[in-house]
């Protein structure tokens, strides 16, 4: 994950979790590559992160609240990376014996950095490349969270149609990551059931956060009318229905919550074309039957006897 665009260095390690125990010290690994022609002199810096509820992250410099980012140590903290080359940087975390168990997030910024010689540094990087690193200390860490909310956008009784988004606000009130698992299940009243994806264990809620999760039952939001009215017509949410959200998460302390809330759907797109089907059909059943007719020599009716 590159945290902002850059055009002169590719971070090859850029998501890490990793763990360890009150005491204990563990080791990694970064990897950069420099894409340009020319040397770089780059310079880094760690910072803490969270998140806002779509996940869009925010960086924090340090602050005496913030001193468990004096465990990381880079083996190097200012480097030249000369051109087209990979380098390697060791790093370790020194956990201290009093850690308390939990999730502690950080960031390995890498930037320019001025030549002393001309205050200038050898090639411009437009921003700031980085690592994220998820570090759990292990132990009794609490992993705690609740919905806040799950419902239907736009808010409204009746649809016309398939409802745009599901919306599932999850709040970690714990002190560790969760990844957490969720789908969401629309029961017709015919009993047939369709099953959504809102999280699959990948996104991660930092604590003390919240994360919206949505998901839709179109596969696509770019359809026209007549692909709205197939994939109506591949699960009939017709009248009442009912939508049940799943909700897990947790590796020591698995957990289950559960939501419903009910909807009334039309299938607005699909009565049209059924509509415009069974029109058409009339219509040509009804030439058929007067071109018989008049194949046979049976006056049609309404043909006035003068006409003759």
């Amino acid at each position: 994950m590159i945290l902002a665009p850059a055009q002169a260095i590719t971070i090859f390690s850029p998501v890490l979790e990793m763990s360890a125990k009150p005491g204990q010290t563990q080791k990694g690994l970064l990897k950069l590559y420099n894409e340009t022609g020319s040397d770089l002199v780059l310079t880094a810096n760690l910072q803490t992160f969270s998140a806002d509820h779509d996940g869009q992250l925010k960086f924090f410099p340090l602050t005496a609240q913030d001193n468990f980012l004096r465990w990381f140590v880079l083996s190097q903290d200012n480097i030249l990376i000369k051109a087209k080359q990979a380098m390697m940087i060791p790093f370790a975390v020194s956990v201290p014996a009093s850690a308390v168990p939990g999730g502690y997030n950080a960031v390995i910024f890498w930037s320019e950095k001025k030549d002393p010689a001309n205050n200038q540094s050898t090639v411009n990087i437009s921003s700031q490349v980085g690592t994220l690193i998820f570090f759990k200390v292990a132990g009794d860490f609490k992993e705690s969270g609740e919905i806040t909310d799950f419902f239907v956008s736009p808010v409204k009784k009746i649809f016309f149609g398939w409802p745009d988004k599901f919306l599932v606000q999850f709040e970690n009130n714990g002190n560790i990551y969760l990844k957490p698992q969720a789908k969401i299940i629309i029961k017709n009243w015919f009993g047939q059931e369709k099953s959504l994806a809102a999280a699959n264990g990948e996104m991660i809620v930092l604590p003390q956060t919240n994360r919206r999760f949505e998901t839709s039952l179109r596969s696509s939001s770019q359809q026209n009318f007549f692909e709205k009215a197939i994939e109506e017509s591949k699960f009939l949410a017709l009248g009442p229905c009912q939508a049940t959200l799943n909700f897990d998460f947790g590796e020591n302390n698995k957990q289950h919550l559960t939501r419903q809330i009910d909807l009334f759907i039309i299938p607005i797109h699909l009565l049209i074309v059924l509509f415009g089907f069974g029109l058409g059909l009339m219509v040509l059943f009804k030439i058929n039957y007067h071109v018989n007719k008049i194949k046979k020599g049976i006056k049609p009716s309404g043909v006035d006897e003068k006409s003759k």
